[in-house]
């Protein structure tokens, strides 16, 4: 899109993945993880603080649905977003 239509189009954002609120009783640890659960990566693995997800995953993948949708984007997706700026 150009000029003042970009500017009108209403884009829906998702939050990044490392901000949405995670409870910490679904939280997991390295050893705790299991095939059901989330394996989404979340913080510095050499800090304290980092954990993986834990939520349910969906179809035999290894994210749940929110992080899965984040991994797997559509290549046309992919290639508009960095696509650079034109005029």
């Amino acid at each position: 899109m150009r000029g003042n239509t970009a500017l009108a189009y209403e884009y829906e954002v998702e939050p990044e993945p490392e901000l949405i609120e995670i409870p910490v009783e679904q939280r997991k640890t390295l050893l705790q993880l299991t095939e059901k659960t989330c394996r989404w990566p979340v913080g510095d693995p050499g800090s304290t603080d980092f954990f993986f997800c834990g939520g349910e995953n969906v179809n035999d993948m290894p994210y749940c649905s929110y992080h899965s949708r984040i991994a797997y984007q559509p290549m046309t997706d992919r290639r508009r977003d960095k696509r650079p700026f034109r005029n």
